[in-house]
């Protein structure tokens, strides 16, 4: 979710906090856009960097950060597997970039996945966590890794080191994007590196819905709900 600021008057904001916007992005999208794409950004480049060839598991692929991983995949190469929480989500997340989707609410993802990477998956980025650790494990290949960003269905509170070892010697993260960002400089090489995808048509942000600030309440329970496609962007009137 974002707040599109640009009617919302002036602010004092630390200065490097501050990204310079090129002319050719706009406001909603900046705003649909930042979080999400710089969280694309740091996983894929540094958490995990995903080369070529490698194959990727995604959860809620037809989210705001889903879309912009399976399209980013798909420009670098990777084989993009992503799930979604209902069939009515399939086709836009096919549209951007993923190579196959499985739908969680048919049937056990991991062995859907299993079917489609005998291998097993070099990566698995979860933003789902309680509902879909487990599985996740399982359908990783060994010494793959487990990425957890985000716990829509709640905290994973259960996990054990020995997880990791019987699964084939796994490696976990639980990244946050400050994290990735906390110096002026590596924010700007980041967001410079958003920026050009873009401006090259290798990603491209997906505004779902548009709701006044005054919904902001509805737009969290739709978020929670996992009922969301792309991002929602709270508009300040």
């Amino acid at each position: 979710m974002a707040v599109d600021a640009t009617r919302s008057g002036r602010r004092v904001v630390p200065a490097e906090r501050l990204v310079k916007l090129p002319d050719a992005i706009e406001f909603d999208v900046a705003a649909s856009l930042m979080l999400k794409g710089l969280t694309a950004q740091f996983l894929l480049t540094s958490c995990y960097p995903v080369k070529a060839g490698d194959t990727v598991l995604v959860h809620a692929a037809a989210g705001g950060v889903g879309l912009l991983l399976g399209q980013w995949l798909r420009s670098i190469g990777a084989i993009a597997i992503g799930t979604v929480g209902s069939s009515d989500k399939t086709s836009i997340a096919l549209a951007n970039g993923y190579s196959h989707i499985i739908d969680n609410s048919r049937a056990d993802f991991d062995l859907q996945a299993r079917e489609l990477a005998p291998k097993g998956c070099d990566v698995v980025y979860d933003s789902v966590g309680k509902d879909t650790w487990r599985g996740s494990l399982k359908v990783l290949k060994p010494r793959g890794m487990f990425v957890n960003f985000g716990q829509s269905s709640g905290a994973i509170t259960d996990l054990k080191m020995a997880d990791l070892a019987s699964g084939g010697s796994l490696y976990a993260s639980r990244p946050t994007l400050f994290d990735y960002i906390r110096s002026r400089e590596e924010l700007r090489l980041r967001a410079d590196d958003l920026f050009a995808r873009l401006a090259a048509g290798a990603i491209c942000a997906h505004i779902g819905r548009r709701m006044p600030l005054a919904e902001a309440a509805e737009a969290h329970r739709a978020l929670a709900s996992r009922r969301t496609i792309g991002s929602t962007v709270l508009l300040v009137t």
